[in-house]
Protein backbone atom coordinates (compact mmCIF):
# COMPACT_ATOMS: atom_id res chain seq x y z
CA UNK A 1 0.00 0.00 0.00
CA UNK A 2 1.20 3.31 -0.91
CA UNK A 3 0.97 6.51 1.12
CA UNK A 4 -1.02 9.36 -0.47
CA UNK A 5 1.73 11.99 -2.30
CA UNK A 6 2.43 12.64 -5.63
CA UNK A 7 4.29 9.49 -7.42
CA UNK A 8 6.05 10.07 -11.60
CA UNK A 9 5.59 5.65 -12.62
CA UNK A 10 7.71 4.61 -15.28
CA UNK A 11 6.31 1.57 -16.65
CA UNK A 12 8.99 -0.21 -19.36
CA UNK A 13 8.68 -3.52 -20.96
CA UNK A 14 11.35 -5.51 -23.42
CA UNK A 15 10.35 -4.03 -26.69
CA UNK A 16 7.92 -1.74 -25.91
CA UNK A 17 7.97 2.27 -25.75
CA UNK A 18 7.94 3.01 -21.86
CA UNK A 19 5.02 5.05 -20.40
CA UNK A 20 5.44 7.51 -18.09
CA UNK A 21 2.40 8.84 -15.53
CA UNK A 22 2.14 11.50 -13.00
CA UNK A 23 -0.01 10.47 -10.07
CA UNK A 24 -1.54 12.40 -7.86
CA UNK A 25 -2.54 8.96 -5.40
CA UNK A 26 -5.41 10.11 -3.06
CA UNK A 27 -7.25 6.38 -2.41
CA UNK A 28 -7.50 3.68 -4.08
CA UNK A 29 -7.11 3.51 -7.63
CA UNK A 30 -6.79 1.70 -10.92
CA UNK A 31 -5.05 2.86 -13.89
CA UNK A 32 -5.21 1.76 -17.56
CA UNK A 33 -2.00 1.41 -19.18
CA UNK A 34 -1.26 0.86 -22.92
CA UNK A 35 2.01 -0.13 -24.12
CA UNK A 36 2.78 -0.19 -27.71
CA UNK A 37 5.28 -0.67 -29.96
CA UNK A 38 8.20 1.66 -30.39
CA UNK A 39 8.32 4.59 -33.12
CA UNK A 40 11.59 6.04 -32.55
CA UNK A 41 11.83 9.94 -33.00
CA UNK A 42 15.19 10.62 -32.22
CA UNK A 43 18.38 8.32 -31.07
CA UNK A 44 21.61 9.66 -30.42
CA UNK A 45 24.74 7.97 -29.07
CA UNK A 46 27.54 10.28 -29.09
CA UNK A 47 29.77 9.26 -31.28
CA UNK A 48 31.06 12.98 -31.87
CA UNK A 49 28.81 15.86 -31.86
CA UNK A 50 27.92 16.70 -35.66
CA UNK A 51 24.19 16.66 -35.13
CA UNK A 52 24.48 19.15 -32.26
CA UNK A 53 25.56 23.25 -31.55
CA UNK A 54 25.88 24.57 -29.09
CA UNK A 55 29.17 26.00 -26.08
CA UNK A 56 32.73 24.68 -26.64
CA UNK A 57 32.47 23.29 -22.95
CA UNK A 58 30.66 19.70 -24.40
CA UNK A 59 32.65 17.23 -26.06
CA UNK A 60 31.87 13.20 -27.37
CA UNK A 61 33.21 10.48 -28.02
CA UNK A 62 30.93 7.44 -27.27
CA UNK A 63 29.24 9.86 -24.63
CA UNK A 64 28.10 12.98 -24.03
CA UNK A 65 30.60 14.89 -21.25
CA UNK A 66 29.67 18.29 -19.94
CA UNK A 67 33.18 19.44 -20.36
CA UNK A 68 36.48 18.01 -21.74
CA UNK A 69 38.27 18.34 -17.71
CA UNK A 70 37.52 16.16 -14.87
CA UNK A 71 35.13 18.98 -13.65
CA UNK A 72 33.13 21.64 -15.04
CA UNK A 73 33.93 25.35 -15.17
CA UNK A 74 32.36 27.76 -12.94
CA UNK A 75 29.64 30.43 -14.24
CA UNK A 76 28.92 29.37 -17.31
CA UNK A 77 26.07 28.32 -19.12
CA UNK A 78 26.87 25.97 -21.58
CA UNK A 79 23.99 25.30 -23.91
CA UNK A 80 24.19 22.15 -26.24
CA UNK A 81 20.96 22.26 -29.27
CA UNK A 82 20.33 19.27 -31.89
CA UNK A 83 20.87 20.02 -35.64
CA UNK A 84 17.76 17.76 -36.83
CA UNK A 85 14.34 18.55 -35.81
CA UNK A 86 11.86 16.27 -34.72
CA UNK A 87 8.61 16.56 -36.49
CA UNK A 88 5.27 15.08 -35.74
CA UNK A 89 2.18 15.39 -37.88
CA UNK A 90 0.02 14.55 -34.78
CA UNK A 91 -0.04 15.44 -31.05
CA UNK A 92 2.01 12.42 -30.19
CA UNK A 93 2.97 11.49 -26.09
CA UNK A 94 6.61 10.69 -26.36
CA UNK A 95 9.22 9.91 -23.95
CA UNK A 96 12.93 10.46 -23.90
CA UNK A 97 14.96 7.71 -22.85
CA UNK A 98 18.42 8.74 -21.13
CA UNK A 99 21.17 6.45 -20.12
CA UNK A 100 23.55 9.31 -17.97
CA UNK A 101 25.22 9.85 -14.83
CA UNK A 102 25.68 13.18 -13.28
CA UNK A 103 27.08 14.99 -10.10
CA UNK A 104 26.07 18.29 -9.30
CA UNK A 105 26.57 20.78 -7.14
CA UNK A 106 23.60 20.40 -4.99
CA UNK A 107 20.70 23.07 -5.63
CA UNK A 108 23.45 25.52 -7.12
CA UNK A 109 23.94 23.96 -10.45
CA UNK A 110 21.53 22.85 -13.02
CA UNK A 111 21.59 20.30 -15.57
CA UNK A 112 18.36 20.69 -17.97
CA UNK A 113 16.83 18.86 -20.41
CA UNK A 114 14.16 20.74 -22.97
CA UNK A 115 12.81 21.12 -26.19
CA UNK A 116 12.84 24.04 -27.96
CA UNK A 117 9.28 24.16 -30.32
CA UNK A 118 11.23 26.27 -33.14
CA UNK A 119 7.55 27.47 -34.44
CA UNK A 120 6.51 29.21 -31.29
CA UNK A 121 10.04 30.31 -31.00
CA UNK A 122 10.14 29.36 -27.09
CA UNK A 123 11.56 26.40 -24.97
CA UNK A 124 9.84 23.71 -23.01
CA UNK A 125 12.23 22.49 -20.17
CA UNK A 126 11.37 19.02 -19.48
CA UNK A 127 13.28 18.30 -16.36
CA UNK A 128 16.27 19.92 -14.35
CA UNK A 129 18.63 18.27 -12.18
CA UNK A 130 20.12 19.77 -9.08
CA UNK A 131 21.84 16.79 -7.12
CA UNK A 132 23.90 14.10 -7.64
CA UNK A 133 23.68 10.30 -9.18
CA UNK A 134 26.85 9.19 -10.34
CA UNK A 135 25.84 5.72 -11.35
CA UNK A 136 24.85 4.90 -14.95
CA UNK A 137 21.03 4.46 -14.80
CA UNK A 138 18.31 5.18 -17.14
CA UNK A 139 15.58 8.16 -16.58
CA UNK A 140 12.38 8.25 -18.51
CA UNK A 141 11.12 11.42 -19.26
CA UNK A 142 7.68 12.35 -20.60
CA UNK A 143 6.26 15.12 -23.18
CA UNK A 144 3.67 16.21 -25.26
CA UNK A 145 4.69 16.89 -28.86
CA UNK A 146 2.42 19.11 -30.54
CA UNK A 147 0.52 18.50 -34.22
CA UNK A 148 3.07 19.86 -36.97
CA UNK A 149 5.73 21.28 -34.76
CA UNK A 150 9.00 20.65 -34.64
CA UNK A 151 11.18 20.74 -32.02
CA UNK A 152 15.16 20.30 -31.29
CA UNK A 153 16.32 19.02 -28.06
CA UNK A 154 18.57 20.94 -25.76
CA UNK A 155 20.92 20.23 -23.02
CA UNK A 156 22.21 22.97 -20.66
CA UNK A 157 24.31 22.79 -17.92
CA UNK A 158 23.91 26.15 -15.52
CA UNK A 159 26.76 26.76 -13.14
CA UNK A 160 26.98 29.50 -9.50
CA UNK A 161 30.75 30.30 -8.65
CA UNK A 162 31.84 28.25 -6.53
CA UNK A 163 32.31 24.47 -6.51
CA UNK A 164 33.05 22.13 -9.39
CA UNK A 165 31.93 18.57 -10.27
CA UNK A 166 31.84 16.01 -12.59
CA UNK A 167 29.09 17.38 -14.12
CA UNK A 168 27.09 14.56 -16.91
CA UNK A 169 28.33 11.45 -18.93
CA UNK A 170 25.16 10.80 -21.24
CA UNK A 171 25.44 7.54 -23.22
CA UNK A 172 22.53 7.81 -24.96
CA UNK A 173 19.88 10.09 -25.65
CA UNK A 174 16.67 8.26 -27.34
Amino acid sequence: SWHEDLYRLAIVSEGLSPAVIDLSLTGDETISINLTEPEILFEENFDNLDNWSGSVYWSAEGSLLSQTSFTYNNSIEALLTSSDPIHVEEETDAVFQLSLRYELEWDNDTLSLGLNDINQGEIIWLNHWTDQYWVEHTEYIPAILDSGAYYSIMIRLKTDGSVQYRGLEMESLT
